[in-house]
C-alpha cells in the first residue's frame, strides 16, 4: 500500500507515458490510465461502519398490515375498549446504509488534501455478512424478500478475487481516513402491535448486515 502526493503522482504519469489525464504521450503504445476515485461525495463512517454524516439512503416499506377488522375479542379478557389488541402486527422493513470493513485484508490510510491511495487486493476472499437478530439459517429467504421489497442489490457474502485495484483520492476536503471494505445495507424488519391493555409495541423481528456485491471500495472515516 502506498500514499500518493500531487508530486509523486505527476512523477509517476511522466514514468507511465501520460503527461495530462485521458492523454497520453506518443511514444509507443499509450499506458492504460487509472483514475483514483474521489471519496468526496461519499458519506463518513464510524468505526462501527454507520454513517454519521452524508445520505445515509434510508428508506421503509410496509409489508404487511391489518386488513382493518380488529377481529373478535376472546371472552372476559377485557378488551372490549381496545379491540386493536386483537389485529395481527404490522410488518415493516427498513434499510440503512452500511460499510462493511475487509477484515480479511485489511487496508487504511489517512488522506490529506491532495493525496491519495492505490491498492491491489494480495488474495481471494469474502466479505460476509451478519445476523444481528435471528436465526443464521432464515438469511437466504430474508434477504430475497428484502431485494423484492427495497428493491436492492444485496448478497450473504461477497467473494473478493485476487488483483482487484482500488485506489480513492481527496480531492478538497477536509483530512479523513479511508479503509479497505465494501458498501453494503443493514436491514431490519420490525413488528407493530398493541398490547393490554392498549400500549402500542414494536420489536425488531430480523435484523441482517450484508454487503452489496461487487462494490469494494474505500471507505470514509472520520479517524
Amino acid at each position: 500500500m502506498k500514499r500518493i502526493t500531487p508530486l509523486s503522482a505527476f512523477a509517476i504519469c511522466i514514468a507511465l507515458g501520460t503527461l495530462i489525464p485521458g492523454t497520453a504521450l506518443a511514444v509507443g503504445k499509450p499506458t492504460p490510465i487509472i483514475t483514483p476515485v474521489s471519496r468526496d461525495d461519499m458519506p463518513i463512517f464510524d468505526d462501527n461502519g454507520d454513517v454519521v454524516d452524508g445520505d445515509d439512503e434510508a428508506s421503509e416499506v410496509t409489508i404487511d398490515a391489518p386488513t382493518g377488522s380488529h377481529g373478535k375479542p376472546p371472552a372476559g379478557d377485557g378488551n372490549v375498549f381496545c379491540p386493536e389488541v386483537n389485529d395481527k402486527p404490522t410488518v415493516k422493513l427498513t434499510k440503512v446504509r452500511k460499510f462493511i470493513i475487509d477484515t480479511e485484508d485489511p487496508k487504511s490510510s489517512w488522506l490529506e488534501r491532495g493525496n491519495g491511495i492505490e491498492f491491489t487486493t494480495t488474495h481471494t476472499h469474502d466479505i460476509g455478512g451478519s445476523v444481528t437478530v435471528g436465526a443464521e439459517a432464515e438469511a437466504g429467504a430474508f434477504l430475497a424478500k428484502a431485494k423484492a421489497k427495497l428493491d436492492i442489490t444485496v448478497s450473504y457474502s461477497y467473494n473478493v478475487s485476487n488483483g482487484i485495484k482500488v485506489s480513492a483520492f481527496n480531492a478538497n476536503k477536509p483530512p479523513y481516513r479511508v479503509r479497505l471494505g465494501n458498501m453494503g445495507w443493514r436491514i431490519r424488519e420490525t413488528k407493530y402491535y398493541v398490547v393490554p391493555p392498549c400500549k402500542p409495541t414494536k420489536k425488531v423481528s430480523y435484523e441482517i448486515i450484508a454487503p452489496e456485491p461487487g462494490d469494494i471500495s474505500f471507505g470514509k472515516f472520520k479517524k
